[in-house]
């Protein structure tokens, strides 16, 4: 079940800049805050190596195959991934991350809320009548005749 809170969050985050438009520093040091709290939450701890190998990787890996995503939809898909709404997952890893991050990106919630935000387009379509459709054709013949009339070219 998805709440509101949840809603509101994902409709910050589709209108917050892309990855693609951001710096790799600043990704990589994004990623960190959320990888690290990822490991909080499920209580687990990470050594400082391991930790800038899964952030460098992460990165390059989210960069490439979703540079559409923000960072705060990044955010989503782990808080939601860790706390077991895309599945049984067996460790911590880029693996992991990477289909935490697709689930979310594949995600009903996501479409339907990126839906909404699209602007609506409506047809502005006008229709005419058989009169008007022939006053048009006149007056078009008409400026035709008087265009050749005057450059002795056809228009």
């Amino acid at each position: 079940m998805t709440t509101t809170t949840e809603i509101a969050a994902v409709k910050t985050a589709l209108q917050t800049i892309r990855i693609g438009a951001i710096q790799e520093t600043e990704i990589r040091r994004s990623l960190g805050v959320i990888v690290s709290r990822v490991y909080a939450l499920r209580g687990m701890s990470i050594e400082v190596e391991d930790l800038k190998f899964t952030i460098r990787e992460l990165s390059q890996s989210v960069s490439e195959r979703f540079p559409g995503l923000s960072i705060e939809e990044v955010n989503i898909a782990l808080d939601k991934g860790v706390k077991g709404d895309y599945g049984e997952y067996f460790g911590l890893n880029v693996v992991t991350f990477l289909s935490w991050i697709k689930a979310y990106y594949e995600s009903d919630l996501r479409i339907r809320v990126q839906d909404e935000l699209q602007p609506k387009q409506i047809a502005n379509v006008r229709t005419y009548t058989d009169e008007e459709i022939r006053a048009m054709s006149v007056n078009n013949a008409v400026s035709a005749y008087n265009s050749f009339i005057e450059s002795g070219k056809m228009p």
